[in-house]
């Protein structure tokens, strides 16, 4: 009998204040603010694989500056991690920076309060 591998292989990381249990419908609005890391495979020599921040709105990925972007085959060296515990600390630092229509998920939260807030027209 052999041991098995077991891999935690993808967490979510929500902006702070957002709460994903709260509803359905907030919960489905925030997934496109949400920083998801994932385990891509054994690292190679050529950059593929180890752990990716991605976000879970436009498949963007998380490089190692600190940019969301598309990055191609051969930039995706620049955008992995060896170790889940450092590609934990980049989403966590940088899933607040996640836009959506131009408004990070703190911005939207303020204008909607702003709106409730705002007199009826008369």
């Amino acid at each position: 009998m052999s041991d098995h591998v077991e891999i935690l292989s993808e967490t979510l990381v929500f902006p702070t204040g957002a709460d994903p249990y709260s509803d359905e419908d907030t919960y489905r609005d925030l997934r496109k603010f949400t920083a998801e890391v994932t385990f891509r495979g054994p690292r190679r020599e050529n950059g593929q694989g180890g752990w990716a921040v991605m976000n879970l709105g436009d498949n963007h990925q998380l490089s190692r500056a600190g940019k969301w972007a598309w990055p191609e085959r051969f930039q995706q060296h620049q955008y992995r991690w060896d170790t889940r515990d450092e590609a934990l600390v980049m989403a966590r630092r940088h899933v607040g920076d996640l836009t959506v229509n131009g408004r990070t998920w703190d911005e939207w939260q303020t204008y909607f309060a702003e709106r409730a807030d705002a007199p009826a027209d008369a």
